[in-house]
């Protein structure tokens, strides 16, 4: 959690411009609460210096995810009578910055805390076992982190680094320390340290993309974020640095978010398939009226249609109707992809080619995906769910470099000349 307190510097300063400036009394307000939380362990005057901080300044970005992250941390560590009611202020926190931040890095944080507060949390990052001195030395340099403590907090990394060499979660702390105190090309090396003892911790990539920012690296930055995305790609933070950095180097930003159907297959009481399809958007009575709101529209239906169907046993496996008077079987799939395979390929029929000029659509992206012989890459990064989450570690390992493909060329392409 250290670095969303300290909430990736290098692409919050980017963001930011030159010249803009926190109102002083609001950042004034915040060092103080960290103060009180992190030095002189006082939870309750720290969290009213930080409802003060937005009683100041009710708008201010930071002072939000900061008060966020304070009841975060409080909700991890509260007793199970106050955790409902600490988690529920933590969420109004993210909820808010999720609304109000845009695509920022702060609403990506947003969004990536309330997974876990929501308990949906489908990829943790490694870890390895690590002797006692090496769990004394993070802890200290952790602590000495969090009261922004950098320089003294240096050789106790360097120290649990030596206990545990094979730690990517020790190495990465002790690369932000370094960062954080501007070290830029050594943080940059030992962030591909930590890469090397675990090539897919998404928070190492992503904090080596906002080293390369701040080296002028900037195709080198963009791969990084990508990476991070493929390392996990739930992991909102790093969709929103991509972002930053994309649109910085002149690329097109099509990334679409989507919510899927819910789509239940059972049986009734007399043997017959029953299914259940939950359409968002189809159901708020708003006809589409464009082109491209239609063919979403129609895609999606066709979509949940099709995967109830297969579910179901009305369909085969690739989703064609069974025979008129064949009834109803369970399809035996090879796996969660081949029935989203099945079913996206259902919906892909109704969607006519993207007009050259129009705003990017889910399924359109999904369509030049398939153009480019890229859909399970797309499948796996735009329509993830906690089913495909259990498959989707083995698909990285092997096809790694498609799923980097499919951000690259079809959600941050090039801009035509």
């Amino acid at each position: 959690m250290k670095r969303i307190a300290w909430c990736s510097i290098a692409v919050l300063v980017l963001a930011a411009g030159p010249g803009v400036a926190e109102p002083p009394k609001s950042k004034e307000l915040v060092a103080r609460a960290q103060k009180l939380w992190h030095e002189e362990q006082d939870f309750r005057g720290a969290l009213a210096a930080f409802d003060e901080a937005l009683a100041a300044e009710p708008s201010n970005l930071d002072a939000h995810l900061q008060r966020g992250t304070f009841l975060f941390w409080l909700w991890e560590r509260s007793a199970p009578e106050q955790r409902d009611k600490v988690g529920q202020a933590a969420r109004a926190e993210f909820e808010w910055l999720d609304i109000n931040a845009g695509d920022t890095i702060y609403a990506g944080i947003a969004r990536d805390v309330g997974r876990q507060l929501d308990g949906e949390v489908w990829f943790a990052e490694a870890t390895v076992d690590c002797p006692p001195a090496a769990a004394q030395a993070m802890g200290e340099a952790e602590r000495l982190f969090a009261a922004r403590k950098f320089e003294a907090s240096l050789e106790q990394y360097r120290k649990a680094v030596e206990a545990c060499p094979a730690s990517g979660a020790i190495r990465t702390g002790y690369a932000d320390a370094v960062y954080v105190l501007g070290e830029y090309d050594l943080a940059a090396q030992l962030f591909r340290d930590a890469i090397a003892v675990d090539p897919w911790r998404r928070t190492a990539h992503r904090y080596l993309a906002d080293a390369e920012i701040r080296l002028g690296h900037t195709d080198a930055a963009l791969r990084e974020c990508i990476l991070a995305i493929v390392s996990d790609p739930t992991y909102e933070a790093a969709w929103s640095a991509l972002r930053g950095v994309a649109e910085g180097t002149g690329r097109n930003w099509r990334r679409v978010r989507a919510e899927k159907p819910q789509v239940e297959a059972g049986t009734k009481e007399d043997g017959q398939a029953a299914v259940n399809i939950a359409l968002p958007g189809l159901s708020e009575g708003k006809a589409p009226s464009s082109r491209e709101e239609q063919d979403e529209a129609g895609a999606w239906l066709m979509y949940g249609l099709a995967k109830a169907g297969i579910l179901g046993g009305i369909f085969d496996r690739n989703g064609e109707p069974r025979p008129q008077g064949a009834a109803a079987a369970p399809n035996l799939l090879e796996s969660r992809l081949a029935l989203e395979r099945a079913a996206v390929r259902k919906a892909l029929q109704v969607v006519r080619t993207p007009r050259r000029k129009a705003p990017a659509t889910f399924w359109g992206n999904l369509l030049l995906a398939r153009k480019a012989e890229l859909l399970d890459a797309a499948i796996f990064l735009t329509m993830m769910d906690r089913e495909l989450a259990a498959e989707y570690p083995a698909y990285r390992e092997a096809h790694g470099e498609e799923l980097v493909r499919f951000v690259e060329t079809v959600l941050v392409p090039k801009t035509k000349e």
